[in-house]
């Protein structure tokens, strides 16, 4: 999986250059291309040692086109001036001077050139043939008559024969990097331009993988904010974004064509100490057992120190801090090296693979400080190498997710398999009427109020029946009533609101007609129970059922640690003592006149007016009527003939 998305890549850097050709053709201020064939070998790194002159602008029209300027010293190409021990320049870079190359080319030589110009502190202007074809800023002869600029350009010109002479007129006054910081590249205008937008490529590339993955990480962690790694990821990658376009190309100009020389310097030095300041945040987050505490402190310390003195101080004092905080970076680097490792022996999810990521930034981490400060001819890899990391960093976050998604459709069964098991104690009815998507969501107090018919149903004389069972016995025949009557209270619209021992209180919330149909085949069914109970030789049961309609009210009791839902109501009780007064008068189904009253079309069902009865914690008499059945049009439901209640 690793060489599919390297190897591609690198396939990419090869090919956007156009088949450049990246031989030593540069020997003491001169390149012999005679034998050069652009057509075949592409464009030509000028790398190498060229002609320099510390302190004097030299008129390109003054210059011998076949000998050496008389007091020119040699410097390499890329390179710092002021690393070439040459006399009379200081150890800061500042100055101005003039660089100059001879070169001869081949006699098929194409009637339009072009070099392609990067980096170069601070300001230049490029003469070829003693023509001015490219300047960026202004190079003065002090701080006050130059002016900075950093740009990346290609000039054009057409050689007028097979020699060509390269004068670069440069001044420092405002940076440590002096000099020529990248190669300079001679071929056919096709072949300037495609190193230059094959480099744009290559930049925007890594600059929409890093904004992609910085997004991504950002919506983690607004979707899950107790973890805070991908939120410093994301700002690393938006740093390392944002380092991509302020460097190499430039980029930014093509932005903000207008933007300044010290604020476009103050960026490229904060994304470098802001990205060590966010990465360790991100190490730190996902390995903090391994993490000294102080070692964070003082990480966090020193990247947000740099950083202020980045953004308050000018450019001559951070400037000259930056190899100390490059070496601390290196420092840092390796305790998370170290950490990683820790990590790892600890059996910690995802640190192997962290690691081999990790290593590929390293290396291209310890390029590119190696590259500032010995100036290597060759490109930054830092943002390559996050690219790497990024992919392990996915691979990493992918094997999480897929076991945070298997512990989540085992606990999703679970909580399924709990919910189910627990509305067999709490009637999803129940949770409905208050509101509820679940058990989770019920506090102590909750309650509505709701108009609802009761249901009263208890078995006669159960104490003497149970008296001549074994408590064993007692359970199993219980058990064996209630698996009968409970369905058909739920196949009619109802359900259990409690067990009591022997009785059943059911509440019915759409129709009260439901509470008749139910008790009706409640009847029924105990006529088949009572025959299966005859063939074991168990002696019949009876039951009687009381019905009543009312406002009623759900809700919760009890404390904080034990709570128990329940219905509170005068209703509740009144359709209790109404199912007493059916072994009083020997009937099957008592009926109150408020659940009479509900009734949409009573025609449906035989109803016997009962009388006036007074009910235990009733003052005043209640009409009461028994329900015999339902009419003759539907007689396949009227009660056995051999009821009692019929």
């Amino acid at each position: 999986m690793k060489h599919r998305i390297i190897l591609p890549l690198l396939a990419f850097l090869l090919v956007w250059t156009g088949g450049i050709h990246c031989e030593e053709s540069v020997q003491n201020g001169f390149a012999d291309l005679s034998e050069h064939s652009f057509s075949r070998n592409g464009a030509v790194k000028l790398d190498g040692p060229w002609e320099f002159v510390f302190g004097e602008y030299v008129d390109p029209d003054t210059l011998d086109d076949d000998q050496p300027y008389r007091s020119a010293s040699i410097v390499n190409v890329p390179g710092k001036w002021s690393e070439a021990g040459i006399e009379g320049v200081g150890s800061d870079g500042y100055g101005y001077g003039t660089y100059r190359l001879r070169i001869m080319l081949p006699e098929n030589c194409p009637l339009q050139m072009a070099v392609k110009i990067g980096f170069v502190g601070t300001s230049y202007r490029l003469f070829i043939d003693g023509l001015e074809t490219a300047a960026a800023g202004n190079p003065g002869t002090g701080k006050a008559s130059s002016l900075p600029k950093w740009q990346s350009q290609v000039a054009e010109f057409s050689p007028a024969d097979r020699t060509v002479e390269l004068v670069l007129h440069t001044a420092n006054f405002h940076d440590t990097t002096s000099g020529v910081m990248d190669s300079i590249w001679l071929g056919t205008v096709d072949q300037a331009y495609r190193v230059r937008y094959g480099g744009l490529m290559y930049e925007l590339f890594l600059f929409g993988v890093l904004l992609i993955m910085g997004f991504y990480h950002l919506g983690l962690y607004f979707h899950y904010r107790s973890d805070r790694a991908p939120l410093f990821f994301s700002l690393m990658t938006f740093v390392f974004a944002l380092r991509i376009v302020v460097y190499g190309e430039l980029f930014i100009y093509f932005v903000l064509p207008s933007i300044s020389w010290s604020v476009l310097t103050k960026t490229g030095y904060l994304t470098f100490s802001l990205a060590v300041l966010f990465f360790f945040l991100f190490i730190y987050q996902l390995f903090r057992d391994y993490v000294h505490r102080l070692v964070l402190i003082a990480v966090d310390g020193i990247s947000i120190l740099y950083s202020l003195i980045i953004i308050f101080t000018p450019a001559s004092i951070y400037q000259r801090l930056l190899t100390a905080f490059q070496l601390f970076t290196l420092a840092v680097s390796l305790y998370i090296l170290y950490v990683l490792v820790r990590a790892a022996r600890g059996k910690k999810t995802g640190a192997g693979l962290f690691i081999i990521g990790f290593l590929f930034m390293f290396v291209t981490l310890i390029h590119d400080i190696i590259k500032a400060m010995v100036v290597l001819p060759t490109i930054f890899l830092v943002p390559f190498g996050l690219f790497v990391f990024i992919f392990f960093q996915s691979m990493v976050l992918t094997k999480k997710f897929a076991v945070a998604f298997q512990q989540t459709e085992q606990m999703s069964a679970h909580l399924l398999q709990l919910n189910t098991s627990l509305e067999r104690f709490v009637p999803r009815e129940f949770l409905q009427f208050l509101e509820k998507e679940s058990l989770m969501d019920i506090q102590l107090g909750d309650h509505a109020n709701h108009t609802m018919t009761i249901m009263f149903a208890d078995i006669r004389d159960f104490t003497s029946l149970s008296e001549k069972l074994t408590p064993e016995e007692n359970f199993r025949f219980i058990n064996s009533y209630l698996n009968r009557m409970g369905p058909i209270i739920r196949n009619h619209g109802g359900f259990v609101d409690k067990y009591l021992g022997d009785g059943i209180m059911a509440l019915f919330p759409e129709r009260p007609e439901d509470a008749l149909d139910a008790a009706i085949e409640l009847r029924l069914e105990l006529e088949r129970y009572n025959h299966d109970r005859a063939k074991m030789n168990y002696e019949a049961i009876n039951f009687g059922v009381g019905i009543h309609t009312g406002d009623l009210m759900l809700g919760t009791i009890g404390e904080n640690q034990r709570m128990d839902g329940t219905v509170i109501s005068d209703a509740v009780n009144l359709a209790s003592r109404i199912e007493t007064l059916t072994k009083k008068f020997d009937i099957g189904i008592a009926l109150s006149k408020a659940a009479c009253d509900q009734l949409r079309d009573p025609g449906d069902y035989i109803i016997e007016y009962l009388g006036m009865e007074r009910v235990k914690g009733k003052q005043k008499e209640i009409a009461v009527y028994v329900l015999r059945g339902r009419t003759r049009s539907r007689r396949e439901d009227l009660l056995p003939a051999g009821d009692k209640s019929s």
